[in-house]
């Protein structure tokens, strides 16, 4: 099992990385350039009129893999040592369809004993997804502006488990909507709300009261400056869900994020601060306890933080 999960983590980041750093398309060839030295390299001229891809021609396609949920790595304390997540989504009808919005997804989050003798994984939490996503000017529908809507996302089969066995074992499947509301094109303020339904007859026996800690809804504020449709200067954000059993509001259950990514100098590295407070982190312990408090830097969505962490009963 341990072997199977690696090398599925190997392939994931494998395609994770390649997902982050896209290859770049091949120079066009202008006027005046030199031929190249290969006869196929070289430009060929088509028939006027002529739409096809002509010989010798490369066919830029978009590539079909892009970052999804947060993906990062942080180092704590000997108790909790390193987490590390990361996550991609797939168009299956990239080549087909333009911006039908159907996607494969997959996250992983892991709980990483990295500082032991061994260094074993002390939990892994699979996450594969099948969703629809129509978003705000990049949809089927003429690339539709939807206003304040920035999308709408509709979770045909969510699917969570750590992999292990007997009295270890944990899973859930679940369905979901999820959309998500703004304001603003530089100073932006919106909320993110995300509603799931248990599939009651597809959850592990071990876990059976999870909804008790993790409720059935999740929340997101946000406060972020916007620059040419990307993150700017700053977000601030909280993001929480409330315990209680489906459609429940019991905050002594549930768990709260609190987050703040700060600018900086450099394009694509950001520091930033978060803290967790709740239940539910990782499936093994969803109904203990755990408080956290983090710092450290922003990379492509890829944080790098020192980690201070305590776990409560």
């Amino acid at each position: 099992m341990k072997t199977i999960t690696a090398f599925l983590a190997i392939i994931a980041a494998s395609a994770f990385l390649y997902a982050a750093n896209p290859p770049k398309p091949p120079k066009a060839v202008q006027p005046g350039d030199k031929k190249a030295d290969h006869p196929d390299d070289q430009k060929v001229v088509c028939p006027d009129g002529q739409k096809a891809v002509c010989p010798g021609e490369q066919k830029i396609q978009k590539f079909p893999l892009s970052l999804y949920k947060q993906s990062y790595l942080v180092l704590g304390n000997m108790d909790d040592q390193v987490k590390a997540q990361f996550s991609f989504k797939f168009d299956p009808f990239y080549s087909l369809i333009d911006n039908l919005g159907l996607y494969l997804a997959y996250t992983q989050l892991m709980d990483w004993r990295f500082y032991d003798k061994s260094s074993p994984f002390r939990d892994i939490n699979f996450n594969p997804e099948v969703f629809l996503r129509l978003e705000s000017q990049k949809n089927v529908f003429r690339n539709v502006d939807l206003g304040p809507l920035d999308y709408l996302q509709l979770g045909f089969f969510e699917h969570k488990s750590n992999g292990k066995e007997g009295a270890d074992s944990r899973s859930w499947n679940r369905g979901y909507v999820q959309f998500q509301l703004s304001v603003g094109s530089t100073l932006n303020f919106g909320v993110n709300i995300k509603y799931f339904l248990m599939y009651l007859k597809m959850i592990e026996e071990q876990n059976r009261d999870i909804q008790r800690y993790i409720g059935s809804w999740e929340t997101t504020v946000f406060f972020r400056h916007m620059k040419n449709g990307k993150l700017g200067l700053f977000e601030l954000y909280v993001r929480f869900g409330a315990g209680g059993g489906p459609g429940g509001f019991n905050f002594y259950k549930g768990w709260q994020e609190w987050g703040i990514i700060f600018p900086s100098p450099l394009q694509h590295v950001r520091p930033y601060l978060q803290m967790f407070h709740g239940y539910g982190e990782y499936l093994l312990g969803y109904n203990k306890q755990r408080t956290d408090t983090w710092g450290g830097t922003f990379l492509h969505g890829t944080g790098i933080a020192i980690r201070i962490g305590l776990t409560m009963e």
